[in-house]
């Protein structure tokens, strides 16, 4: 079981990766500290708006499909 743990883990790295890595880094990066941390927080947030209705309405089905 615990092995199992460990791989899904790092194939899931491997896709967040391939996945979000190239995104991250066509994030334009600002000349100064702020501007980076400014683009780093708002790229951030909008995974964190896409991703938490997903998951939700996900947890809803599986939720509904074992009653």
């Amino acid at each position: 079981m615990l092995w199992s743990g460990l791989i899904l883990g790092l194939v899931g790295g491997l896709h967040c990766v391939g996945m979000c890595g190239a995104i991250a880094l066509a994030i334009p990066s600002g000349n100064s500290k702020a501007q980076r941390l400014g683009f780093a927080f708002l790229y951030n947030l909008g995974r964190m708006i896409t991703y938490m209705p997903v998951s939700y309405t996900h947890l809803r089905a599986h939720e509904t499909s074992l009653h």
